[in-house]
C-alpha cells in the first residue's frame, strides 16, 4: 500500500522512492535530507519525526485506515514520476545538459 523509509541517515537521492513512485506507492518517511525535497508531505507522502517510532506508527495507522488518500497520494507519486523521474524525461534532460556542453 506504501513504501516506508526510516531513515536516520542523510540521503543523497534514494532510489527505493523513485521505484515506489513508479509503482503508483505513496511514501512514508521521515523528513531527513534530500526525503524532505522528492517527497511533499499529503500530496505523494506523509512524513514522520526521525527516530520517533510512535509518530512513524501513528502516521502507518492514519495511511491504513484512510485507503481512499492513500490511493490518492499513490496516483499523485505515479504522475511525479511521470513528469519527473521516467526514463524518457530523464533522456530529455542529459541530451539538453550534453547540447548544452557542446555549445559552450
Amino acid at each position: 500500500l506504501f513504501l516506508v523509509v526510516p531513515s536516520e541517515w542523510f540521503e543523497g537521492f534514494p532510489m527505493v522512492v523513485v521505484e515506489a513512485f513508479a509503482h503508483g506507492l505513496p511514501v512514508l518517511a521521515s523528513k531527513i535530507g534530500s526525503l524532505g525535497e522528492i517527497i511533499n508531505n499529503e500530496i505523494d507522502g506523509l512524513f514522520f519525526e526521525s527516530g520517533d517510532d510512535k509518530d512513524l506508527s501513528t502516521k502507518a495507522r492514519w495511511l491504513l485506515e484512510h485507503p481512499n488518500e492513500c490511493r490518492r497520494m499513490g496516483d499523485n507519486a505515479r504522475k511525479k514520476y511521470l513528469e519527473k523521474y521516467s526514463p524518457e524525461v530523464n533522456y530529455d534532460q542529459l541530451l539538453n545538459i550534453y547540447t548544452g556542453a557542446m555549445l559552450r
